[in-house]
């Protein structure tokens, strides 16, 4: 079981560039919104994130066309920031 909150994770994610755009300084740990992990009013958990921008978090996480700028990840979404929060845990450990 992955753990719902992870500061250290989030800090490796905000270290990381941006993964729609690839600006190099300054990511956001984006929470993914999604049903499978979150209900209303409750965040996802940490491992749950995307390094992203400020410009792109605001305009395309929270806007249109997130799901369309990361149409290159080929597996479902959950399964690749689980695979990245494992490989950075691993890193770590």
């Amino acid at each position: 079981e992955l753990p719902e909150r992870d500061e250290d994770y989030l800090n490796h994610q905000r270290s990381l560039p941006c993964i729609i755009c690839g600006l190099q300084h300054g990511s956001e740990a984006h929470h993914i919104r999604d049903t499978r992990t979150a209900g209303t009013a409750i965040k996802s958990p940490d491992w749950y994130s995307l390094p992203l921008c400020h410009d792109c978090h605001m305009k395309i996480a929270h806007g249109t066309g997130f799901k369309e700028s990361l149409k290159w990840i080929k597996i479902d979404l959950i399964d690749f920031c689980r695979m990245c929060y494992l490989r950075w845990k691993n890193k770590e450990g």
